[in-house]
């Protein structure tokens, strides 16, 4: 469990993810009841690969952190570790979904965790999956992480999710 005083407290709310964290809490728990619980699933739950879903805070200390239902989590991070961005807020990339066009989010995937942090942002979606037996890495560690700039959660529609 992380305790926050201070000006580190202020910090982490500004500039940690935990501002746009209770945003989107804020905003499910503010959904009508048939879709909050789905919303509620996919924010706070763990999907069917395993994956731990929650809001970026940063990558700092050879780690990546992200708050999620139970706190902020740190992954230790290494040379195996693959990050992949999802940016679903580009202009041309919205309307050709708000036109019904599929298939049309691009994924670019990263090995370096610096690269990675230029094309990131605090405050986006992440679904985190470590490493486990048989899948590479060392065992315990970030081994992939994706990264949205939407927040696919809301299930509202990208402007919606845009907006975040």
């Amino acid at each position: 469990m992380v305790v926050l005083v201070g000006g580190a407290a202020g910090y982490m709310y500004e500039r940690g993810g935990l501002k746009e964290y209770n945003k989107a809490v804020k905003v499910i728990n503010t959904m009508p009841e048939e879709d909050r619980d789905k919303s509620w699933g996919e924010f706070a739950g763990v999907d069917q690969r395993g994956g731990e879903r929650g809001i970026l805070a940063g990558a700092w200390m050879g780690r990546v952190w992200v708050w999620q239902a139970s706190g902020l989590k740190a992954y230790k991070v290494d040379k195996d570790t693959m990050y992949s961005v999802f940016d679903g807020c580009r202009e041309d990339v919205r309307e050709k979904m708000n036109k019904g066009v599929g298939n049309v989010i691009q994924r670019e995937i990263f090995n370096d965790v610096q690269e990675w942090k230029k094309r990131t942002k605090t405050g986006n979606y992440v679904a985190v999956y470590v490493a486990l037996p048989g899948n590479g890495g060392v065992e315990g560690n970030l081994r992939e992480m994706y990264d949205y700039n939407f927040w696919l959660f809301m299930n509202t529609g990208i402007d919606r999710e845009c907006e975040k």
